[in-house]
């Protein structure tokens, strides 16, 4: 069985995920040893209205009333 080039790359990319993955601890990093936010947000956050490239869907709030939220 052939396997289509994106399939290949998306293979390739998941094997690297998971090869450098084991390679890290998955305890939180300290308040103390995390990295300092930004003091300003990026430019293209300052509009409000940006949508997602390629589904469209609103970034920022406010969303559509039929959105649910993923909190990770």
């Amino acid at each position: 069985m052939k396997l289509s080039s994106h399939l290949m790359v998306m293979l390739a990319v998941l094997r690297r995920c998971l090869v450098m993955g084991a390679q890290h601890s998955t305890k939180l990093v300290s308040r103390e040893a995390a990295t300092v936010g930004r003091a300003e947000p990026l430019k293209w956050t300052m509009d409000k209205n940006v949508k997602h490239h390629v589904n469209k869907n609103q970034i920022f709030e406010p969303f559509p009333d039929d959105t649910q939220m993923a909190m990770f």
